[in-house]
């Protein structure tokens, strides 16, 4: 629910097959780059998993999430 009212788009998940053999998501994170600080996600969170705080300088770059990967890196 928290991730259907996000306009832009921030949460990232990923699929997996737990050990019934179903395929499952699970969020990986939210990719704060994109994330505009309108907080919808904590006004419909239902398990009030998500709390409205302030960001530090450099937190959306320590916690972004990686949507493509980098081809630049590991050489």
């Amino acid at each position: 629910l928290c991730d259907i009212v996000c306009p832009d788009y921030c949460f990232v998940w990923e699929t997996y097959t737990k050990d019934n053999g179903k395929v499952a998501a699970r969020l990986v994170g939210i990719d704060y780059r994109y994330c505009k600080g309108c907080l919808k996600c904590i006004e419909a969170c239902p398990t009030d998993a998500l709390v409205e705080m302030r960001e530090t300088e450099g937190y959306a770059e320590a916690h972004s999430v990686a949507l493509f990967p980098n081809p630049e890196q590991g050489k």
